[in-house]
């Protein structure tokens, strides 16, 4: 059994002034659960729009409403990656491990 954790974002960092391509902290929620089949998240707050995940094994994430199930056929994350994405508050996102 592989677990994820996520970090959700309100907005982009900035130095100097001007803006960076990373999350400004500090993230306002964190989630973390595990998986092997689609497993849904909590939904994302209403203040959400970017959200960083890892996981410490493989992960195929699927974004969009409560309805929303990932399989194999999504864009695989590697275990130990972490990669942020940006999203619509109130989302959820879908997390399968590609093996079962």
């Amino acid at each position: 059994m592989a677990t994820y954790w996520i970090s959700e974002y309100q907005d982009l960092g900035s130095a100097n002034g001007y803006p960076v391509q990373v999350p400004k902290e500090p993230a306002i929620a964190n989630q973390s659960s595990t998986y092997t089949t689609a497993t849904l998240s909590s939904a994302f707050n209403a203040e959400t729009r970017y959200v960083g995940i890892r996981a410490d094994a493989v992960v195929h994430p699927a974004f969009g409403d409560n309805t929303v199930v990932a399989d194999a056929t999504y864009l695989p994350q590697s275990a130990g990656e972490v990669r942020y994405y940006a999203v619509n508050p109130g989302d959820y996102v879908s997390l399968y491990d590609g093996t079962s």
